[in-house]
């Protein structure tokens, strides 16, 4: 299964954060709760059509346990994605260590390629991730290099997700943007 490689942003690419280049399109498995192997079936689809980036979270029930089935049965190589994970705010730094270890046992991967505090919603989230122990499972995180870059996905006011892009804490924010909600296309741009 050929995948584009992850050296040069090609066609079909575009930059993430200052990480490897990732597809146009993501596969989110968010709804991936049938079995591993209808997830296996969808990523198979995907990666024939060009689509490195996968995007996961422990939230999402059984994703990372099927996402790494199907990684495993495909026998597709680590180095021809680029997965996403997501950590929730609030948690102490042991907790925060421990789940991090159980997302890349769940995946089969040694290091992950992003890592997002999923849900920078809220004024306690972002003061979590800046200064509190996600700011220290962070710098742990990276400094262990078992995640290549660090950022966040929000749904909160535009002035909070401002402030965590401002911070300069983040290499990457995922945000929900769509056509009905201009207040947040000028924070797409700045980020």
């Amino acid at each position: 299964m050929p995948i584009p490689s992850q050296a040069a942003e090609s066609p079909g690419q575009r930059p993430f954060g200052k990480g490897p280049a990732v597809s146009l399109f993501t596969l989110g498995t968010m709804r991936a709760l049938t079995g591993p192997s209808q997830l296996q079936e969808v990523l198979e689809a995907a990666v024939a059509i060009g689509i490195n980036h996968l995007e996961t979270a422990p939230a999402y029930g059984q994703s990372e346990c099927y996402l790494g089935l199907a990684i495993k049965r495909l026998a597709i190589k680590p180095k021809q994605l680029v997965i996403t994970s997501k950590i929730l705010p609030g948690m102490n730094l042991a907790a925060a260590k421990e789940q991090l270890q159980r997302s890349l046992e769940r995946l089969g991967i040694t290091h992950l390629n992003n890592l997002a505090v999923h849900g920078i919603n809220l004024k306690q989230h972002l003061a979590w991730a800046l200064a509190g122990p996600g700011a220290e499972f962070m710098a742990w995180a990276l400094g262990e290099k078992l995640v290549g870059q660090v950022g966040f996905s929000s749904h909160g006011s535009p002035e909070l997700i401002s402030a965590a892009i401002s911070s300069g804490c983040f290499a990457f924010a995922n945000l929900h943007l769509h056509l009905f909600d201009p207040l947040r296309l000028p924070l797409a741009q700045m980020a």
